[in-house]
């Protein structure tokens, strides 16, 4: 048997059209929720209107926690981040209206004198219809639990390398534009990767905390900022220095 046309619907089911060799004879629209394990290095799409909580539902569909979470999360947290994002919705008003699941891609040098790919989904939360793109690590998962999630193909491979690096397009030059399917896996291990990037729900929050104290002590004076030109200039003269043989 072969499948394709793979595809997440609303509910957090997985169907797909199912190709029988031997009878030469395919079949349409086949549920495979429960097999969906089998099926994570295979090229998916989202039906219409997909939100995040139908991504939720679809790992919650089986009880396979101690074979994802190794492969999908930072550590033991993906049973906690699901229970979480299918709680109670909160009172106040979600922050984000969609997430896109992109690609960010560039050449980037390897400091040994060598150039490597370099390749990773990028999830973002959008806002209002807005250009913008935020991230969504520090984002309680309930948060987001309505939001419409989309998936964006188009993939720029960015010159990423030491001697360009810095902020902004001027610094980055695209090499070439062109577009990338999703996996399965590319899907779940790029969402609970970035939503558990710092820790499982506990931890993300008490990181979060210890962030907005450091906002308020930047804002009355009790903390020093210092300036990304002080920073770069010194980081160059390391670089420098150790490319001259020194340490």
């Amino acid at each position: 048997m072969s499948y394709n046309n793979i595809i997440i619907k609303k509910g957090g089911e997985l169907f797909a059209d199912k190709w029988n060799p031997n009878e030469r004879k395919s079949e349409k629209n086949v549920n495979i929720t429960d097999k969906y394990l089998y099926h994570l290095t295979e090229e998916c799409e989202f039906e219409d209107g997909l939100t995040f909580k139908d991504i939720m539902l679809l790992i919650k569909n089986i009880d396979a926690y101690d074979v994802l979470s190794p492969i999908l999360t930072y550590g033991p947290w993906l049973k906690d981040l699901i229970d979480e994002g299918l709680s109670e919705k909160p009172d106040k008003k979600k922050f984000f209206d969609k997430i896109i699941i992109g690609w960010r891609c560039a050449v980037v040098d390897d400091y040994e004198g060598g150039d490597y790919l370099e390749t990773y989904v990028q999830v973002n939360g959008i806002k209002n219809d807005s250009d913008d793109r935020w991230a969504v690590s520090y984002t309680p998962l309930n948060e987001m639990a309505e939001c419409e999630i989309s998936l964006n193909s188009e993939l720029l491979i960015y010159d990423d390398r030491h001697d360009t690096r810095g902020i902004g397009e001027e610094y980055c030059p695209t090499l070439i534009g062109t577009k990338k399917r999703f996996t399965l896996f590319n899907i779940l291990y790029g969402i609970f990767w970035e939503l558990s990037f710092h820790g499982g729900p506990k931890e993300r929050d008490k990181k979060s905390e210890e962030l907005s104290e450091l906002v308020d002590k930047i804002k009355n004076g009790e903390e020093k900022m210092i300036p990304w030109e002080e920073v770069k200039e010194n980081l160059e003269k390391k670089i420098n220095n150790i490319e001259n043989g020194g340490t």
